[in-house]
C-alpha cells in the first residue's frame, strides 16, 4: 500500500526534477486515499518513529527506459511487500516541522495525489508509448527511440558510462515523451477546472486562479494576437518552470467559452453633443428621456420624464422638454404650466408659446406624486394644452421603474484586407463608438467596438441588420455601474464617418466617376448652388431604376444603390428572355408582329408589349419586402446625404495634401531631392506631435507615402520648398498648411468667426490650384468635398471629430484576427477573436453581466485593480488614462545630471533682468529633466512656450528648468524672452520672433543665409557608426524664427493668444466668381485640345502593346518551329 500511494505518481517529468507531480485530481478526491495516507502518517507519529532520509534520484542513475521504471514503479524491498503489518508510508521523507511540507531527500517538495495500481499504470504506459513508436514507424529506425528499443528488450544497464555520448537516455526520454505528449495529462486539467468552481467572493473571479486570468488577458491583447500554438508553448514554459495551477490549453478554451456565454454579445465647442445637430436637429424626443438625482437615496427613485407634468420646489408647474448642462450645472428647458382652482379641481393651462430653463434641482414632485397629492380624475385642461402632458409617459411604461437612456453611437464601415501582405484578401468590417463619450477618449482603441465583418455581405446590407438594434421601440437592459441597479438604454446613430467611396455608397450614390461626382449636392466645381440631394428625391430615383429595369433599361443621375441594384440585375436578366421571346422570335412573339404593317405601328406594338411585360415585373417587384429593396439609409433618423461628413485624413492628408506633394517633386533633379531631404531632416520638431521626419525614406519612396507622412510635410514642409518649386506651386504650400492647422483643432471657442475663416481658407486653396491645375477643381472630388466642410462643422463639431483614423488603426487588430484564423469560415472565427477581447475588456474593467440565474455579478476586485494599476496593460489595450498628467507636474533630471548647486551656479551664463528674491539665493538647486504646462504638454529645455505673468503674456524659449534639491514643487524656469513682429513675414505669410516660448518655431534661414553643411554627427547604417559625416542646415543666428502656424498642435491656443490682424487668413481673390468664369472659359478652350491630346496618347500605346502582342506571339511561334 505505501509503494502504491508513492510509486504511481512518479511521472517521466519527474526524474529531473525529483519532485511528485499532482495528477488526475478528480480521482485522487473521490478515492480519498490521500485522506487514509496522513491518517496512516499520524499514527507513525504517534507511536514515535523518526523519519529518515532517502537516496537523492539523480537523472544520471538512469540508463534505460526499464531502470528508470522499475525504480519509480516497483516496490522498494521483497522484505516491504510481504509485510502484512501497517506500514508508515512517510518514513522515508522528511518534514518541515513548521510548516508541515514533506521534503525528498535533496530536500525539495513533495506534492501528493493518487492514481491507478502501479501495475495497471505501468502497463498503460509502456502499451501508449509502443503503439505511438509504431505509428509513427520510428520503431528501431530513429537514433532518438533505438535507445529505447534496446533498453526495452536488452539486460540492465547500470554503469553510466554506457550513456549516449552526448546525451543520457533519461534526456531521449524526456524529448521522446514531450515529443509525444505523455508528459501531461490535459484531460486531468480540464476535469480540475471544470470541477473546481471558483468562489464568488474570490478576488480573480470568474477566473479560477489569477495565472488563468493572466492567460485569458495575454490571448486578448488586441496587437499581439497569439496563435493556437504561441498559446500552447507559453503553457507548456509556465508548467516547465514550475508555475503552479498552469490550465491546459483545451481548459484555457473551455473557460473562455463559458465565460463568454455571460455576455450577449454653451461655450467651446469640443464635442459632437455641442454641436449644431444634437442641439437643434435631434428631435426632443430622441433626447435624454428621463433625469433623476441619483446621488441622493431618498429621491434616485423618483423619475422625470419629458412631456410630463412636475412641480417645482417654489410650488409652480413646469412640463420638462430636454436636460440641459449649463457651466457644469443641470438645467431642464421647460414649458411653464399655470394652475387655477383647488387641489379637488385644478385648471391647468400650458404655455406651449414660450420656453424657460430652471435647475434640475428644482424639481420636487413629478407624475406620480402629483396624481396621488391631487384629485386627478378632475382635472381640466385649456384647449392648447396637451392631455399628453398630463398623463404617464409612453417610455415609463415601458422603463418599470428602471432608469432610461439614450446613447447616441457612430458607426463606421470601410473594406479592409486580411493580409499583411499585397495580394488583396477583401472584408467588409463595421465598427462603432459612443458618441456620448468625450473626443479624448474617443480617439483610444480600447473605445472602438466591432459589429460585422463579411467577406461577401457589403456595408449597406450589414448596416440594414445593424439597423435593427436602432428601432424606436428596440430597448436594451444593462446594469449600470455607479447606479448599481439594472437600466434600460437605447441606440442611435448620429452620423456615418467614413472614406469617399464608402460614404458614396452609403448614400446610394454613384461616386466620383460619375458626371455629377458628389454625394451631397448636384453640382460639378467649387460654387454652391443650393442644389442638395434629398433623400426622398434619391428614393424616387431609385424607383425610377427599378421601374425601368422592368422594361429593359436602366439609368439614374449618380445613383447607385447597392442593395437596389441586386434587384435591378435581376430585373434585366429575366427581362431579356421575356422581351426576347415575345418581340424577336418568330415562333414565340406576338403573331401581330409576323404581319406586314407600317413602322410606326410597328414601334406602337413593340412598345404595349414591353410596357405588359414591364407591368408584370414590377407587380412582381413590388410583392418583395420593401427593405429587400429600397433601403437608403442606416436609419430613419440619419441622412446619408447631410450625416456624411468630410473626413480630413482622406479629403485633406491623402487628397489635398498629396496633390500638392506630386505637384511640387514630379519635376525635382536628384539634386533637388537631397536639398529638400536635408532640409527636413534639419527641422525643428519641439512643440509638434509628430516623430521625426525621417527625410531620407520620404524622398525617396515620395510616390507611396501615407497619411503620417502627409501630416509631417503639411506642418513643416513649406518652409523648406521655397527655391524647389514655382511661386504659384509656393503658394500652394501656404493656403494647404493654414487650412490644414485650422481644421485640426480639438475645440471652438467662436463657431462664428472660426467658420468664416474656414471658407476663407477653403477658398483659398481652390484659387491657388486655379492658378496651378484649374482642371483639377473639377475632376478631383476631394477638393469639393472642402466646400462642405463649414456645414459639417457647425452641425457635428471639430473635423478631428469625425476623423477616421482610429477605426483605420483598429484594422491592424482585425487583420491580425484574420491572419490568425483558420481561413475556413474567416468572418466567423474573426468575429469571435473580436468578441473574446471585447469580453475580457468588459471583465477587466469592471464591467456587470448577468448569469444564468438572472443575477447581475462582476469580476472580483483584484482583476480590475490590475488593470488600473498596470500601465503596461492599459498600453496594450489601447487606453491613455489622461489624468495621470497634472498641469504643474516636474520630473528631476537622472541623478548624474542634476548638478546640485547654489542659484548663481545654474544662472552664471545667462544674464538674468530684474532683481532676483532673496530666498532664490539660499539652499541648493538642481535640474530637471521637464514640466507640464497647463494645457498638459511635456515641456523640456529648449521648449518654446507662451507664458502668463504679470505683465500680460510673454513669448520664451526654456533655458533651464530648476527646483530646490529634493522638492519638485518650489520649480522655477528660467526663459529667452522673445517678442513677436507687429506684421507677418511677406514670403510665408507667418509672424515673426525677434530676439527676445509649447508651439513650434522654425529658424529664418532664408533671412539668415543658412547654408548646408557638414554635421559633427556621423551616418548610422545598421546600427553601426560610419565615417560619413551627415549633412544638416548650419544656422548662421539663434536669433529669428518663424512662430509655425501650420503646426497641428495647439494651433487653437496660439490664434488664441495672439493679435488677430496675425492670425485672420486673406483672401487670394478679392472677387472669386469672376475668377472662377475666367477659368471656366480657359477650360472650355484647352479641355477639348488636352483631351485630344490624351486619346491621340492611349492609341499611340495601344497601338505599341498590340505590336508588342504580336511579335511575342511570332517568337513563339518561331521558338515551337
Amino acid at each position: 500500500m505505501a509503494s502504491s500511494y508513492f510509486q504511481e505518481e512518479y511521472r517521466f517529468s519527474s526524474l529531473c526534477d525529483h519532485s511528485i507531480l499532482k495528477t488526475s485530481k478528480p480521482s485522487h478526491i473521490r478515492n480519498k486515499t490521500h485522506t487514509k495516507a496522513l491518517a496512516a502518517h499520524r499514527a507513525a507519529r504517534s507511536s514515535g518513529e523518526t523519519p529518515t532520509s532517502i537516496p537523492v534520484m539523480h537523472p544520471s542513475n538512469f540508463t534505460s527506459l526499464n531502470d528508470a521504471t522499475d525504480d519509480l514503479m516497483h516496490d522498494s524491498s521483497e522484505e516491504e511487500q510481504s509485510n502484512s503489518g501497517e506500514q508508515d508510508y512517510f518514513a522515508a521523507f522528511h518534514q518541515d516541522p513548521e510548516t508541515g511540507t514533506y521534503l525528498d531527500g535533496s530536500y525539495q517538495p513533495i506534492q501528493f495525489s493518487t492514481g491507478d495500481a502501479p501495475e495497471a499504470q505501468r502497463q498503460r504506459l509502456h502499451k501508449q508509448l509502443d503503439q505511438q513508436l509504431d505509428n509513427l514507424y520510428l520503431l528501431g529506425e530513429h537514433a532518438l527511440f533505438s535507445q529505447f528499443d534496446q533498453a526495452i528488450d536488452g539486460p540492465q544497464a547500470n554503469d553510466p558510462n554506457d550513456t549516449a555520448e552526448d546525451d543520457s537516455p533519461v534526456a531521449h526520454l524526456t524529448s521522446a515523451i514531450e515529443a509525444l505528449a505523455m508528459n501531461y495529462d490535459e484531460d486531468d486539467n480540464d476535469i480540475v477546472m471544470e470541477e473546481v468552481e471558483p468562489e464568488k467572493d474570490s478576488a480573480w473571479w470568474p477566473y479560477p486562479s489569477k495565472q488563468a486570468f493572466l492567460i485569458d488577458m495575454m490571448d486578448n491583447q488586441p496587437r499581439q494576437r497569439l496563435s493556437d500554438d504561441h498559446l500552447k508553448t507559453v503553457l507548456w514554459v509556465m508548467r516547465e518552470s514550475g508555475t503552479p495551477n498552469v490550465p491546459s490549453f483545451s481548459a484555457i478554451r473551455k473557460l473562455q467559452d463559458k465565460l463568454a456565454k455571460g455576455f450577449e454579445v454653451s461655450g467651446p465647442i469640443s464635442e459632437t453633443w455641442m454641436a449644431g445637430k444634437w442641439l437643434n436637429e435631434v428631435p426632443l424626443d430622441e433626447l435624454s428621456p428621463m433625469w433623476a438625482d441619483f446621488a441622493s437615496p431618498a429621491n434616485k427613485h423618483r423619475h422625470f420624464y419629458i412631456n410630463e407634468i412636475a412641480q417645482t420646489i417654489q410650488g409652480s408647474f413646469v412640463v420638462p422638454l430636454r436636460w440641459l448642462t449649463v457651466k457644469g450645472a443641470v438645467h431642464v428647458e421647460v414649458y411653464k404650466v399655470t394652475q387655477t382652482g383647488s387641489e379637488q379641481n385644478p385648471y391647468f393651462c400650458v404655455d406651449t408659446e414660450h420656453t424657460a430653463r430652471v435647475p434640475v434641482h428644482t424639481l420636487t414632485r413629478n407624475l406620480l406624486d402629483l396624481m396621488q397629492s391631487m384629485s386627478w380624475d378632475a382635472i381640466r385642461l385649456s384647449e392648447n394644452s396637451p392631455k399628453d402632458y398630463f398623463q404617464a409617459s409612453s417610455l415609463r411604461i415601458i422603463a418599470k421603474g428602471k432608469p432610461l437612456f439614450r446613447l447616441r453611437i457612430i458607426p463606421w464601415s470601410d473594406d479592409v484586407s486580411g493580409n499583411v501582405s499585397k495580394q488583396y484578401n477583401a472584408h467588409t468590417n463595421v465598427y462603432t463608438t459612443n458618441a456620448n463619450l468625450p473626443h479624448q477618449q474617443l480617439s483610444q482603441e480600447y473605445f472602438i467596438r466591432s459589429c460585422s465583418t463579411s467577406s461577401f455581405a457589403s456595408s449597406s446590407e450589414q448596416f440594414v441588420a445593424l439597423s435593427e438594434d436602432f428601432k424606436e421601440d428596440r430597448w436594451h437592459n444593462a446594469y449600470d455601474c455607479e447606479l448599481e441597479q439594472e437600466i434600460m438604454f437605447q441606440v442611435i446613430p448620429h452620423f456615418l464617418p467614413a472614406d469617399n467611396p464608402q460614404q458614396s455608397e452609403t448614400s446610394s450614390h454613384l461616386g466620383v466617376n460619375a458626371s455629377l461626382n458628389c454625394r451631397r449636392d448636384m453640382i460639378r466645381g467649387t460654387l454652391p448652388s443650393g442644389n442638395t440631394r434629398e433623400c426622398e428625391k434619391t428614393i424616387s430615383v431609385i424607383r425610377k431604376q427599378i421601374w425601368l429595369a422592368c422594361h429593359g433599361d436602366q439609368g439614374g443621375i449618380g445613383v447607385k444603390d447597392k442593395i437596389a441594384q441586386f434587384w435591378i440585375d435581376t430585373l434585366l436578366a429575366k427581362v431579356k428572355p421575356i422581351l426576347d421571346a415575345k418581340l424577336k422570335n418568330r415562333e414565340t412573339r406576338d403573331q401581330r408582329l409576323n404581319e406586314r404593317m407600317s413602322r410606326e405601328d410597328r414601334k406602337s406594338l413593340t412598345e404595349e408589349i414591353t410596357a405588359t411585360v414591364g407591368t408584370e415585373l414590377w407587380e412582381w417587384v413590388v410583392r418583395q419586402p420593401q427593405d429587400d429593396y429600397e433601403q437608403l439609409a442606416v436609419d430613419d433618423r440619419v441622412n446619408p446625404h447631410l450625416d456624411t461628413p468630410g473626413e480630413i485624413l482622406h479629403t485633406c492628408l491623402l487628397g489635398t495634401n498629396k496633390y500638392v506633394w506630386h505637384t511640387t517633386n514630379k519635376t525635382w533633379t536628384k539634386v533637388d531631392e537631397e536639398t529638400f531631404a536635408v532640409r527636413l531632416q534639419s527641422s525643428s520638431i519641439t512643440g509638434l506631435t509628430i516623430p521625426p521626419p525621417r527625410a531620407a525614406y520620404l524622398v525617396q519612396y515620395k510616390n507611396s507615402l501615407i497619411g503620417k507622412h502627409f501630416k509631417t510635410l503639411q506642418q513643416i514642409g513649406v518652409f523648406h520648398v521655397h527655391d524647389l518649386c514655382t511661386p504659384d506651386v509656393f503658394q500652394l504650400w501656404k493656403v494647404t498648411g493654414e487650412l490644414g492647422a485650422l481644421l485640426w483643432v480639438p475645440e471652438i471657442r467662436d463657431m462664428d468667426t472660426y467658420l468664416a475663416d474656414l471658407e476663407v481658407l477653403i477658398a483659398n486653396v481652390l484659387d491657388a490650384w486655379g492658378k496651378v491645375d484649374p482642371r483639377r477643381i473639377i475632376t478631383k472630388a476631394k477638393l469639393h468635398v472642402l466646400t462642405h466642410l463649414p456645414d459639417d462643422i457647425r452641425r457635428l463639431g471639430p473635423a478631428v471629430i469625425f476623423a477616421t483614423e482610429v477605426f483605420e488603426c483598429f484594422n491592424a487588430i482585425f487583420r491580425q484576427c484574420s491572419i490568425l484564423s483558420n481561413h475556413l469560415a474567416p468572418s466567423r472565427d474573426i468575429s469571435v477573436a473580436l468578441a473574446s477581447m471585447e469580453r475580457f475588456k468588459h471583465v477587466v474593467s469592471g464591467g456587470w453581466w448577468k448569469e444564468s440565474e438572472g443575477r447581475y455579478v462582476r469580476a472580483g476586485p483584484s482583476i480590475s485593480l490590475f488593470l488600473h494599476q498596470n500601465r503596461e496593460l492599459q498600453r496594450r489595450l489601447g487606453w491613455t488614462d489622461h489624468s495621470l498628467i497634472k498641469s504643474g507636474d516636474v520630473k528631476r533630471s537622472p541623478r548624474a545630471k542634476r548638478h546640485a548647486g547654489s542659484w548663481e551656479t545654474h544662472t552664471k551664463d545667462f544674464i538674468l533682468s530684474g532683481s532676483l528674491p532673496e530666498a532664490f539665493s539660499d539652499g541648493n538647486w538642481e535640474n530637471c529633466a521637464l514640466l507640464v504646462s497647463q494645457a498638459k504638454d511635456i515641456c523640456t529645455v529648449g521648449s518654446w512656450v507662451f507664458l502668463k505673468s504679470s505683465n500680460g503674456t510673454r513669448i520664451g524659449r526654456i533655458r533651464a528648468i530648476l527646483c530646490r534639491a529634493g522638492m519638485t514643487k518650489q520649480t522655477s524656469v528660467l526663459l529667452e524672452h522673445f517678442e513677436v513682429a507687429d506684421e507677418r513675414d511677406q514670403r510665408l505669410n507667418m509672424p515673426l520672433l525677434d530676439v527676445l516660448f509649447n508651439f513650434n518655431t522654425q529658424h529664418n534661414c532664408v533671412s539668415g543665409g543658412c547654408v548646408i553643411g557638414d554635421s559633427d554627427r556621423k551616418e548610422v547604417q545598421e546600427r553601426l557608426e560610419t565615417d560619413k559625416p551627415t549633412k544638416c542646415i548650419i544656422h548662421a543666428d539663434d536669433d529669428y524664427f518663424h512662430l509655425n502656424m501650420h503646426g497641428l498642435h495647439n494651433a487653437h491656443l496660439i490664434r488664441e493668444l495672439l493679435p488677430r490682424n496675425l492670425v485672420a487668413p486673406i483672401p487670394l481673390q478679392a472677387d472669386r466668381q469672376a475668377y472662377h468664369r475666367a477659368l471656366s472659359s480657359e477650360l472650355q478652350v484647352t479641355g477639348p485640345k488636352k483631351r485630344a491630346e490624351t486619346q491621340a496618347k492611349a492609341k499611340e500605346t495601344r497601338e505599341k502593346n498590340k505590336q508588342a502582342r504580336s511579335s511575342g506571339t511570332r517568337g513563339n511561334e518561331l521558338d515551337e518551329a
